[in-house]
């Protein structure tokens, strides 16, 4: 990723990564057969009546895509590589790197902000080669894990 540009984390880009997350972690254990509780169901309708259904007019996707820029790592069987998350969904993401992956290779990503750790298992749909970095089609491919809350230091 390019150096001069900034990856601060901003709190409305947070939220949405969050959402995001919560939907699919939530569906996921629906379609686990794992029961929610009242406070979870509840969570989980209102997620749905954000995330459900593309806006654009395109009709190609079934849940909307957020602009986002978040700092974040990539972990492939190669190793960690730094990345930005620049659009989520609650199906997947979309990513820039410094290098390109291929295509249906499964990947990590991670986001480590304000003392939470959010990590997405995914799996490389599309690759692009942009002017500064690769962008990465990145599809949810199992049930994200809780959110991982750090203890500070």
């Amino acid at each position: 990723m390019p150096a001069a540009l900034s990856l601060a984390a901003r709190p409305g880009h947070l939220r949405v990564l969050e959402l995001c997350y919560r939907y699919a972690y939530l569906e996921g254990r629906c379609s686990l057969r794992r029961p929610l509780s009242a406070d979870e169901a509840a969570e989980l309708l209102l997620a749905r009546k954000i995330v459900e259904g593309d806006e654009s007019g395109a009709k190609r996707r079934a849940h909307r895509r957020f602009p986002v820029l978040l700092a974040a790592t990539l972990k492939t069987s190669q190793g960690l590589r730094s990345a930005a998350v620049l659009n989520v969904s609650a199906d997947g993401l979309f990513v820039g790197a410094s290098s390109d992956v291929e295509l249906g290779t499964t990947v990590q990503v991670r986001v480590d902000a304000n003392g939470v750790e959010y990590v997405f298992t995914c799996r490389v749909v599309r690759s692009v080669r942009g002017k500064q970095f690769w962008g990465l089609g990145l599809a949810l491919c199992c049930v994200p894990l809780e959110m991982r809350h750090r203890r500070a230091a």
